[in-house]
């Protein structure tokens, strides 16, 4: 009586609703059903969760609109499943269309109305509405009886009714007929129109929608052999899609503006032109004879754009590495040197900006470490540039790249140290036919650093530094791996296969070069390659990191891509 009192004498909505609240013993039964906990609990925290989000969207309506009675606020709450806030759609364009739900649609009226997805299990859905606020069992005592199932069936066919008779001039429903054995089944609704349904059978010529219309329009624009009155016609409406905007001004269909869209050549017919020098690194020869494709993707094709927080990492270790080998810093400098430009490396979240700060200052202990067990060795160069041609197989090549350390031992033999800072650490196996310390011993034997160690030099090998690993032993050292040295063996024990070239080019290969180094080998394998200008997806280890897997022929998520 005194909620009635109250809305007689123009109490709002939410001024209502706190009335019958503390009005209620509503409020001490669900206090008790949470107290008691099982079922009875969870029910009664959906209550309150329920009560809560009605008694937000009653304070907003008034806000916004003022208070329009309790009547008008009980009847929009009444024709939502999720009750929304409607003062927050946006304006409707002139002669836009507009998508919207049955329950919105009540009181309106279109020329053309399109009632879509009319399927047996969706329309009509006789599950209960109104899960979260369950407005269905609200009465003036409380939580009512939800409503039975044919009760929510009739619903469901007044519902429907509305939706029908929006349109003043025309109407169209559609539904999908599944074929034998599959759910998709239209509604028994479809029956009641007393108009028998037009099965359709095939695809459409193109998506049903935006971007699919955009995409015909240019395809017809363009078209040299469709009409020219079709052409100028899909350019008109290209024009008019451009031209269209927002209240804002905004574009609404920026694809249909021509200065949004990509040229594209002609599909090239043969080779290209073939390079009198081909410029290789060490890194580049492992990466191109592991996966040809990705490689030419990469590095030709620049389709590698990416720069990921381990590239920082490497970057920033390798730099403060320099600085110590060049200058002797102690471990207190080289972390107050991290200190200053850690931030500067993009991370995706703190807590790895923190883990991998523990890694990089672990690296550099290790890097001390490792540079007291090698102190006997004379230090030649740090981060030495080199370039050096060589012909191999009838190819000539430029063999170029960056030692990040040289060093002379006590019998004048030169060992090539690189430090790497990736989380992987290979085989022993994988190191003796490591391509880029392979490279880096071929370009010392043919010269490249004279300057440094003198002309005729002798090799003591390579080694590769894991300095983000350590050697197992418990003690601070990093992981160390070497490779023997090219003026003690020739040949690898086992040759790596090579599935990009077929047998007769392998052959053909390991004829010219049965008095080289396994690296001759690689090298004018790689070359061939090049040279056939045939890059072909390869699978291996190096497919888990690939940028570009999603259009990868040798992978099956590729494969529906490209053929």
């Amino acid at each position: 009586h005194a909620t009635a009192r109250g809305v007689a004498g123009g109490d709002s909505a939410h001024e209502a609703l706190w009335r019958l609240w503390r009005g209620t013993s509503w409020p001490d039964r669900l206090t008790a059903q949470v107290g008691a906990g099982g079922a009875a609990a969870r029910h009664a925290h959906r209550d309150l969760d329920a009560l809560c989000a009605l008694f937000d969207l009653a304070s907003r309506s008034d806000e916004v609109t003022g208070p329009r009675g309790v009547g008008a606020f009980l009847a929009e709450v009444a024709q939502q499943q999720i009750p929304a806030d409607t003062t927050r759609e946006t304006g409707v364009r002139p002669g836009g269309v507009r998508v919207l739900t049955a329950h919105r649609s009540k009181g309106l009226e279109w020329p053309l109305v399109v009632v879509v997805g009319v399927q047996e299990g969706v329309w009509p859905d006789v599950r209960r509405r109104s899960t979260l606020l369950e407005a269905d069992r609200i009465d003036v005592s409380g939580p009512g009886e939800p409503p039975s199932a044919s009760a929510l069936l009739a619903a469901e066919r007044r519902l429907f009714y509305v939706a029908c008779t929006r349109a003043s001039q025309r109407l169209v429903v559609t539904a999908v007929e599944g074929v034998e054995g599959e759910g998709d089944q239209p509604s028994r609704f479809l029956a009641e129109l007393g108009v028998e349904a037009q099965p359709v059978r095939g695809r459409p010529h193109r998506p049903l929608t935006l971007a699919g219309l955009v995409a015909d329009l240019r395809r017809t624009a363009v078209d040299p052999t469709c009409h020219p009155t079709a052409r100028l016609a899909a350019a008109d409406r290209l024009a008019r899609l451009a031209d269209a905007t927002d209240d804002t001004g905004r574009p609404l269909v920026p694809a249909a503006d021509p200065a949004r869209w990509w040229g594209l050549h002609d599909v090239s017919g043969g080779r290209r032109p073939a390079e009198p020098v081909l410029r290789l690194s060490g890194s580049q020869v492992g990466s191109l004879l592991a996966c040809p494709r990705s490689w030419f993707l990469s590095r030709r094709a620049g389709a590698d754009a990416r720069r990921t927080s381990s590239a920082g990492f490497g970057t920033v270790v390798h730099a403060l590495a320099e600085h110590a080998m060049r200058s002797g810093a102690d471990p207190t400098t080289l972390a107050e040197g991290l200190d200053r430009v850690w931030h500067q490396i993009p991370f995706d979240a703190v807590w790895l900006s923190d883990t991998e700060r523990t890694e990089a200052d672990l690296a550099l202990e290790r890097l001390a470490v490792w540079h007291e067990t090698v102190a006997h060795r004379e230090v030649l160069g740090v981060e030495v540039p080199f370039t050096v041609p060589v012909v191999v197989a009838g190819h000539r090549l430029e063999l170029t790249g960056t030692v990040d350390r040289l060093d002379r031992d006590g019998q004048g033999r030169l060992h090539v140290v690189d430090f790497k800072t990736g989380r992987s650490v290979p085989t022993r196996n994988e190191v003796a036919a490591h391509d880029q310390l392979g490279v880096y011993q071929l370009a010392a034997r043919l010269g490249a650093f004279a300057d440094l160690a003198g002309p005729r030099v002798a090799l003591g090998g390579a080694e590769v530094v894991y300095l983000r690993h350590p050697d197992g032993t418990g003690s601070p050292s990093p992981k160390v791996l070497r490779q023997a040295s090219l003026d003690e063996r020739s040949h690898l024990d086992v040759e790596p296969a090579l599935p990009m070239l077929d047998e007769a080019d392998r052959a053909d290969v390991g004829s010219q070069l049965d008095h080289e180094t396994w690296v001759h080998h690689r090298l004018a394998t790689a070359a061939r390659v090049v040279a056939r200008d045939r890059f072909v997806a390869t699978r291996g280890g190096a497919c888990q990191w690939c940028p570009f897997t999603a259009s990868c022929p040798a992978l099956p998520e590729g494969r529906q891509v490209v053929p």
